[in-house]
């Protein structure tokens, strides 16, 4: 069943997808063989797209959070006490090395 204007709805569509973003248009003629079917995708698409990407507000709030550079309730004492609990080198070497790159969590 052809619309009248399914033609101009049609190439109107693609336009607007080019616009957007070109390489969406072979993905959308070759996946929605139904012009509406295809528009319900591009609207969803945008959507989706439009709630992932974070305001500029919150960009640079998480630019200025330096939360991986707090300790956390690590005190010198329980880091000192967890490393002189060592075997010998080679078991104070891999603590360490746990410890650098935060496998240890104290409670």
């Amino acid at each position: 069943m052809s619309f009248p204007h399914s033609f101009t709805l049609k190439r109107n569509f693609y336009e607007e997808v080019r616009m957007y973003d070109a390489s969406l248009e072979p993905w959308l003629r070759s996946e929605y063989k139904n012009i509406f079917e295809a528009e319900k995708a591009f609207n969803d698409y945008k959507i989706a797209k439009q709630k992932t990407k974070p305001s500029l507000f919150k960009r640079l709030i998480d630019s200025l959070n330096f939360s991986s550079f707090s300790m956390g309730g690590i005190t010198n004492k329980s880091i000192e006490d967890y490393l002189s609990q060592s075997r010998d080198h080679y078991d104070l070497e891999q603590r360490e090395r746990n410890l650098m790159n935060g496998h240890v969590r104290f409670a």
